[in-house]
């Protein structure tokens, strides 16, 4: 209804209404706005929620405690973690507290696998393509034999440290497309070989020249295959084992 405009007949449904009862409907509604702002004091504002009310023991299960140290320094935990071949020995070792089941092929055994090669591309995340190679440990040669072969290698090579040993580790690696891949090379550095000991601590490998043939540093092609020597130097009295990180197989001497 248009109130507005009083020295016009108000017309309302179907209804004409005069001056005077606008009026008096305005009256009306001032009257209504009034009472209902005096009901609007009497309103008792809602409690509001509080992290106390939130958390009312009456309203909240209680919790089950945690048990076996499930939290902070007293975590314990024995998983079984095994990497699964054929006709391997298993060594076991200790990792971070966790009991770890390795397998590892003995010497003389080649191993197959696929591994993600990786190359220059279009995009900025390069090319990938998928190959199969087959690695062979051939020979492992310890100690004395070892530092003779390697003195002989390089007259600036240095004695290994005191209660170490070297290990000459004789490698056959095979490299070959899978399917319909590319042709990308794949490059052999010394981070594609790490040693283990028998309680899982990773050797720093020594800086030494090795005896020829060396394998580190060798690329290749699909179809090329090549055999070499890949030192390590390693505790005296350790059984360690050796990764090969791309296929992730392990060998054992």
């Amino acid at each position: 209804m248009d109130c507005t405009n009083v020295h016009k007949p108000a017309i309302q449904g179907g209804k004409v209404y005069g001056r005077g009862t606008c009026i008096e409907i305005m009256l009306i509604c001032l009257m209504v706005n009034v009472r209902g702002f005096a009901n609007a004091r009497d309103i008792k504002p809602a409690e509001s929620l509080t992290t106390a009310s939130l958390l009312d023991a009456s309203l909240v299960p209680a919790a089950k405690t945690p048990t076996l140290g499930a939290f902070g320094n007293d975590l314990k935990m024995t998983p079984q973690i095994e990497i699964t071949q054929a006709n391997v020995t298993t060594a076991p070792s200790e990792l971070f507290g966790a009991t770890v089941k390795r397998s590892a092929m003995p010497i003389g055994t080649t191993v197959s696998c696929t591994i993600d090669v990786e190359g220059a591309g279009f995009s900025e995340y390069g090319q990938h393509e998928l190959h199969d190679v087959k690695v062979t440990v051939l020979e492992v040669v310890r100690g004395n034999a070892a530092w003779e072969l390697i003195r002989a290698a390089d007259a600036s090579n240095r004695p290994p440290n005191k209660g170490f040993d070297y290990i000459l580790v004789r490698i056959r690696f095979e490299y070959s497309r899978q399917g319909s891949q590319g042709d990308m090379p794949y490059t052999l550095n010394q981070g594609c070989f790490r040693l283990y000991s028998a309680d899982n601590r990773e050797y720093a490998v020594p800086s030494i020249a090795p005896p020829q043939p060396g394998l580190i540093g060798k690329v290749f092609y699909p179809g090329s295959s090549y055999e070499g020597w890949v030192p390590f130097m390693a505790a005296t009295n350790d059984n360690p084992f050796l990764f090969y990180t791309s296929g992730s197989v392990w060998f054992q001497f």
